[in-house]
């Protein structure tokens, strides 16, 4: 995994390690337990990477050993032109029905 991936994850960890710890101190939680995620399967983000980095910068605090759940949103589309609405599977932007590439993500 090169640099720039990493940082990216690391980024995105320090993103959301930031919006738990006010919540948690907000609601005057002593301890994290656990931390759902849903992330869009269009942000290439590696789930590998973004737990290892939410770990590295959650040592000594309450977020520390914090399960870390990751749900994968698929990529849904709707066709403009026949209306179809569908997952794709891959990073292929064209409507698996009519094979119009005017398409909007929904």
């Amino acid at each position: 995994m090169g640099l720039y991936k990493q940082m990216h994850e690391l980024s995105i960890a320090k993103n959301i390690f930031d919006i738990v710890l006010k919540t948690a101190k907000e609601n005057n939680a002593e301890k994290v337990t656990k931390i759902s995620l849903k992330i869009g399967e269009f942000t290439s983000v590696s789930d590998y990477a973004l737990k290892s980095s939410l770990e590295m910068i959650s040592k000594d605090t309450i977020i520390e050993n914090a399960e870390i759940n990751i749900k994968k949103i698929p990529i849904a589309i709707r066709c403009l032109k026949c209306r179809t609405e569908s997952i794709l599977e891959e990073y292929i932007f064209f409507c698996p029905i009519c094979e119009s590439v005017k398409i909007e993500l929904i």
